[in-house]
């Protein structure tokens, strides 16, 4: 393996703070940490869907950040969280598909707006 490899293998791999946090984790008893992560993640949908009509930003993020939470301990979020990555990548394959329409038309309508804004007080002044 030459030196370049070793350091993807090493920069690809959690480093050694974010194992020894998970192993920590894992050795909680499952009667204390399902209650926790149900907790916090219920909390952050809540906070997501609650910014929904207070003022205030980041409410889809938070919203996911909270199902990301309860993925780690409860199958039925791991698959929500599933669902809605696929369908997120399905979307943004549309989205890509329509970007240069999208760009044509943001062109179009600038133009034609400095086309207003340039040519109509020059027509003015020819009037007056």
């Amino acid at each position: 393996m030459d030196e370049d490899e070793e350091k993807t293998l090493r920069e690809s791999e959690p480093s050694s703070s974010v194992t020894s946090w998970r192993a920590a984790w894992a050795r909680v008893p499952v009667a204390v940490r399902k209650p926790v992560v149900l907790m916090l993640g219920c909390t952050l949908i809540v906070t997501g869907l609650l910014l929904v009509v207070l003022p205030g930003p980041f409410t889809l993020p938070l919203v996911i950040a909270g199902v990301a939470v309860l993925s780690s301990e409860f199958l039925w979020a791991a698959s929500l969280l599933t669902l809605g990555r696929r369908h997120g990548q399905r979307a943004l394959g549309r989205l890509r598909d329509r970007r240069v329409l999208a760009a044509a038309v943001v062109v179009l309508i600038v133009g034609v707006a400095l086309s207003i804004g340039v040519l109509l007080p020059r027509l003015r002044g020819m009037g007056a």
